[in-house]
């Protein structure tokens, strides 16, 4: 579901630590809330369900809660197996890693991403190419978080080259703020 289809504010902002942080906690918390409902509407076993439990598993990730959202993408990752839509299971694998970057496992992390890329290369479509962008830049704030600043820069500045082929104006925002930051802390 469109985040302009959700009747609360669930959108999200980094911080000077590149953390995502949720510009309205509650509105979030009832975001989330209001996509279960609409989830428990859907057909249980669709890729409908399994897209909306992807979006339902972030959310849950930026509000902390990491244990449902694992068990989110889990139960995603499950009704994706019954249908041949590798792309939407490696965007759902891609934001399940998320998981671990936010509990500082950031090997695992990295793994995922890195794989993620290599597999990147081998497709040639566009359903997967709209994964790169985002497997940089979470790349980037994992190298960031390690306190590898010229490996983040490289990571989130090829993120933003894409981003700003896409023309995506929040993403390009988020990506630009995200290489201040980094250059603010590599300068100290």
């Amino acid at each position: 579901m469109k985040t302009s289809e959700i009747p609360f504010n669930v959108n999200i902002t980094y911080d000077e630590n590149l953390n995502e942080v949720p510009k309205d906690f509650k509105d979030l918390k009832r975001g989330v809330d209001f996509l279960k409902v609409q989830f428990s509407k859907l057909d249980q076993e669709s890729p409908q369900a399994a897209v909306m439990l992807g979006q339902i598993g972030s959310y849950l990730r930026i509000l902390n809660d990491f244990d449902e959202s694992r068990q989110t993408f889990t139960h995603a990752l499950s009704i994706l197996s019954k249908h041949k839509l590798p792309h939407i299971k490696m965007a759902i694998i891609l934001r399940m890693a998320l998981v671990d970057l936010s509990e500082k496992k950031y090997s695992p992390a990295n793994k995922i991403f890195e794989d993620s890329l290599k597999e990147l290369d081998h497709h040639n479509s566009e359903k997967f190419e709209k994964l790169r962008d985002f497997a940089l830049f979470h790349l980037g704030r994992s190298k960031f978080f390690e306190g590898s600043y010229s490996e983040a820069k490289r990571f989130i500045t090829e993120s933003l080259e894409l981003r700003l082929i896409k023309g995506d104006l929040e993403m390009i925002e988020h990506t630009k703020n995200a290489l201040g930051i980094i250059n603010k802390k590599s300068e100290n």
